[in-house]
Parts: C-alpha cells; sequence; structure tokens
C-alpha cells in the first residue's frame, strides 16, 4: 500500500513552496496578507499535531478529575461563579499557565522566544 502523507506536512510542503515561490514576487501591497495566510497556514499545522487539545483536557483532568466530561466552556463558567479558584484548587495557576504555554507554543511560538 501506499503511505499517504500526513496533513501537517502537506500544510508544511504548502506553506513552504508558499513562502519561497509565490510570496517573495507578489506586490507590496500584497504581501502583508500573503505573510498572514503563511501564518495562518503554519497555525493550523501545529493545531493539526494535536498538543493544545490535550493541555486543555490535561487541566480539565487536573481540576475535575478523569472521569469528569467537564467542557472548557463549563471550566470558564465555574472560573467566573468562584466556583473553581486557586483557594479550591492551589495548584490551578500552575495549571494554567502550562495550558496557556502549549497554547501559545502553537498559535504564536514567537511569543515565547
Amino acid at each position: 500500500m501506499f503511505k499517504k502523507p500526513e496533513p501537517k506536512d502537506i500544510l508544511l510542503i504548502a506553506r513552504e513552496t508558499f513562502v519561497t515561490d509565490i510570496l517573495p514576487f507578489l506586490p507590496n501591497e500584497k504581501r502583508y496578507t500573503a505573510a498572514m495566510i503563511a501564518n495562518a497556514m503554519a497555525i493550523c499545522r501545529r493545531q493539526i499535531s494535536g498538543t493544545e487539545p490535550c493541555a486543555e483536557r490535561a487541566l480539565l483532568d487536573a481540576v475535575y478529575g478523569k472521569e469528569s466530561k467537564k467542557t472548557f466552556a463549563e471550566f470558564a463558567s465555574d472560573l467566573r461563579s468562584g466556583t473553581i479558584s486557586e483557594i479550591t484548587h492551589p495548584a490551578l495557576p500552575d495549571q494554567m499557565m502550562a495550558a496557556l504555554r502549549i497554547e501559545l507554543t502553537v498559535s504564536n511560538p514567537k511569543f515565547r522566544e
């Protein structure tokens, strides 16, 4: 059987080709838009890698337990209402920071440099 390329690898090749073979030849007024497209492709590739949902699930599991089916929206609601807080979960700030670091690694890796 033929090995199918992974979607993240297809996006990588498409982005590299776009950045190398197309972007440099665009008129100046189109380069910003083209750079945004290239950045969106890079974000999608990192999202496909799947680390972000794992970080979100790890945070929810740490707060509610592994058996819980709570969603991130419910977590946000519990934070706003005070049901979940640093008082009820002392490790919460560190757990949220770890999830944020992973999210930034996906959405804006240069921010962390």
